[in-house]
């Protein structure tokens, strides 16, 4: 039986500290733990949880960002974002934000470290139902802020003549035809379904 996401992440939010902290984690379903899991990291009460032993032998590199603990979703998870760093850079705050947004909207999200010929990538991952909701949340909160600026300096460094030639449709053309596209196999999905 399928549950109410919506209905839950309301239980746990309204939930008090001590009440959520009682609840037992292993006996919930997978959809169920995620939400409390994701709850709790919003919390920051993820500290307070009992630590088992099982969670002293994962790699350090693999562990979850906001608790240390490696959820079982994980290698069924898929990629949500990333993060390289090369050299000096330094891309720290760049994946605590990603993961601080994700827990806001009440999403897991766990942190995977790869290095590969002096590259460090932290791979943002989500339980894979969440992949596209994950996605448009990052980019909502995160990169199309990003990409705000870089066309602000764009904008910026055209001439005037430049400027007034410039049709804003076209610049929007491609997330135009995406965002249609999503709505129409959405709608298509819920047709075939029968949930219209």
């Amino acid at each position: 039986m399928a549950i109410d996401v919506e209905y839950l992440k309301r239980q746990y939010a309204g939930m008090a500290d001590e009440v959520l902290l009682e609840v037992e984690r292993e006996d919930l379903t997978r959809d169920a733990r995620d939400l409390y899991d994701a709850e709790v990291m919003r919390r920051g009460l993820h500290e307070t949880l009992p630590s088992s032993d099982s969670e002293t032998d994962l790699d350090s590199e693999d562990w979850d960002v906001a608790s240390g603990i490696e959820p079982d979703w994980v290698e069924d998870g898929a990629l949500a974002c990333s993060f390289s760093q090369r050299g000096r850079d330094y891309v720290a705050p760049e994946v605590d934000e990603a993961v601080r947004v994700l827990s806001a909207a009440g999403l897991p999200s766990f942190v995977k470290v790869e290095v590969d010929q002096g590259v460090k990538s932290y791979l943002v991952i989500v339980p894979a139902r969440f992949t596209y909701h994950a996605m448009a949340v990052l980019d909502k909160e995160i990169f199309n802020v990003q990409f705000e600026t870089e066309y602000r300096t764009h904008f910026e460094l055209l001439s005037d003549e430049e400027l007034k030639e410039l049709q804003p449709q076209a610049l929007v053309a491609g997330l135009v035809d995406r965002v249609e596209r999503i709505k129409k196999v959405f709608r298509e999905e819920r047709s075939r379904r029968g949930l219209e």
